[in-house]
């Protein structure tokens, strides 16, 4: 039932943009995105990571829902991998290596390719599975475990923290309680605006009142921190129709609908646009024409301008502004964990590791993506200064006026924010996809939503191969001489290492980091804002230009070509309101 309506309304999207291809093809009309448009809606999916620690029994829960023993589940931390369960009538797996290449088994090659874990960064299983196919275009991942190798771990999370659109969190009930690393992970769930789902695995290994206890508990923290309204759910070890239940519950249909229903209004509009501008031309003056290119022309010019400008000025403006703050923040946060940490540090170092790494990766997203949203806006309502008095001579009738460049403005901080919260696989395709198309609005996606990660994660890396060397100090001493330590000593070296060693190393690398990688973006950024910005003036010089040799070429079929334009106005509004304004 829940691929019948997600196949109808990406059908009903589909059919529309069919329509609307036919209308603007016979009378000649700029393409307006629509060609990219109609195969990012064609090969649309929704991700969905189910994450836990290492034997909290996501593949076991996996399993249960292909009604299948497929995915491993005596496979060790080192050897996980994200794997990516995909529908298909034939039975293969891809391996994805690191520098994106594609290796193709067979299924009964999956354990073989799981203990040479290290080679691949994640797989895709394409199975002939009916549960699969019901549930499509959802796609399930099963993530490494919280416990992975911290690298493994941290690029796992990272990567689907940008694809994922919902996550199932699972938690055994041996454990009792929503652990650390589960709490930083819905903290950037929750950053991202990503939804999500709660459940308790094994709740057969423990009694009906211990579990309902445990539910309980997790599901008042939940509430209490997060505004999580919905009950914990419970799984025993057959729990494959549970979570059926919850993949259903998601409302896939919205979920598709909200990803594309602001990017087809904007190409009606911009049809709209086109098709007024086409007519307004036709109907005046060669005069009044020739003002309105002006004016255009006069825009993209004060664009290339303030767009070179901008990136000159990007390093004193953008680069150096605000990484203190950045670096500050991060020590911080470190403060915070100190006590743990230092626990950590004398019983536990991978387990001290990986709290640092969560800390300076989790303060460092918050942070960037902050940032970044700012300068984004800046740079936007910078074009949108500039270009606000280009416009004022354009003839009226024409409306080239700050509307017009508002609108522009409106959806590049859309595309942006979009970007920015992750919508990561509908980028690449898109990116795929532009590459030949005739704008670049969409490329403009592709290019920005890896700020984030590309400058989260040289940092961590950075922390990771230095603590090392940091914490070399913890073994110098043999086991004896440790021992004979007192505690209260042991606890004040350790502090000491950390405020004065490894908080301020932490803190000297993102200055280092973060400026380069914020130029390289920041540039990046302005480059293809002032880009989208010039494609859409361009496209109206074009018109116009294109409007005019056409008055002058027939001259005595004008009045049959503006009601010809005129009716298509028509049929696109009509076609428009029940399906994108309904």
């Amino acid at each position: 039932m829940m691929n019948k309506n997600l196949i109808s309304n990406q059908e009903k999207f589909l059919s529309y943009l069919d329509q609307v291809k036919q209308l603007t093809t016979s009378i000649e009309l700029a393409d307006n995105g629509l060609e990219n448009l109609t195969q990012r809606i064609e090969q649309a999916e929704l991700i969905v990571p189910v994450v836990g620690g290492f034997s909290a029994g996501k593949s076991t829960l996996i399993n249960s829902f292909l009604g299948s023993d497929l995915l491993p589940t005596a496979i060790t931390p080192e050897t996980a991998l994200a794997t990516e369960l995909r529908y298909s009538p034939t039975d293969y797996i891809e391996a994805v290596q690191a520098n994106g290449n594609i290796i193709r088994y067979e299924i009964s090659q999956l354990t073989e390719i799981k203990n040479n874990a290290q080679n691949f960064k994640f797989l895709r299983l394409f199975l002939n599975n009916q549960n699969l196919a019901e549930i499509q275009p959802l796609v399930l991942v099963d993530m490494p475990g919280f416990d992975a190798p911290i690298e493994n771990h941290r690029q796992a999370i990272l990567e689907y923290l940008n694809r994922g659109t919902y996550f199932i969190f699972l938690t055994s009930i041996e454990d009792g309680t929503i652990t650390r690393t589960m709490h930083q992970e819905i903290k950037n769930l929750r950053l991202f605006g990503k939804g999500f789902a709660f459940c308790l695995s094994k709740t057969n290994l423990r009694s009906p009142s211990d579990v309902k206890q445990v539910q309980q508990a997790m599901q008042t923290q939940l509430k209490t921190q997060y505004r999580f309204n919905q009950d914990v759910v419970l799984l025993d070890d057959n729990g494959g129709a549970n979570l059926k239940q919850i993949l259903t519950a998601i409302q896939p249909e919205e979920l598709f609908k909200s990803l594309f229903i602001d990017d087809l209004q904007d190409n009606y509009f911009r049809n709209e646009e086109s098709l007024r501008l086409t007519i307004a031309t036709l109907m005046t003056s060669k005069e009044e024409s020739e003002t309105a290119i002006r004016a255009l022309q006069d825009g993209i010019a004060k664009l290339q301008a303030k767009k070179e400008k901008a990136i000159e000025d990007v390093e004193s403006r953008y680069s150096n502004n605000g990484i203190d703050s950045i670096a500050d923040s991060v020590g911080q946060s470190i403060m915070m964990q100190r006590e743990n940490l230092i626990s950590l540090a004398l019983n536990n170092q991978t387990e001290f590791q990986r709290l640092l790494a969560d800390c300076v990766q989790s303060n460092l997203l918050t942070e960037v993506k902050s940032r970044m949203q700012d300068i984004s806006s800046d740079v936007i309502s910078g074009f949108r200064f500039e270009l606000q008095n280009s416009f004022i001579t354009a003839p009226q009738n024409f409306q080239i006026d700050n509307s017009f460049i508002d609108r522009i403005a409106q959806n590049s901080e859309r595309l942006l924010q979009g970007a920015q919260s992750g919508l990561k696989v509908l980028a690449e395709n898109a990116g795929v996809l532009s590459k030949n198309a005739p704008n670049n609005v969409y490329r403009t996606i592709a290019s920005i939503i890896g700020i984030t990660t590309s400058i989260v994660s040289p940092v961590v890396e950075v922390a990771l191969i230095f603590l090392p060397e940091i914490l070399g100090f913890f073994t110098q001493d043999s086991k004896e001489e440790q021992l004979r330590r007192q505690q209260q000593e042991q606890r004040s070296a350790v502090e000491r290492q950390l405020l004065m060693e490894i908080i301020p190393q932490i803190k000297g690398k993102i200055r280092q980091e973060l400026p380069p990688l914020f130029k390289q973006n920041v540039a990046q950024l302005i480059q293809q804002v002032a880009e989208q910005f010039e494609v859409e003036l361009s496209q109206k010089q074009a018109e116009v230009s294109q409007a005019v040799a056409e008055k002058e070429a027939k001259a005595e079929e004008i009045n049959v070509r503006v009601t010809q334009l005129e009716t298509v106005k028509q049929q696109l509004s009509d076609l428009a309101k029940p399906v994108l304004f309904a």
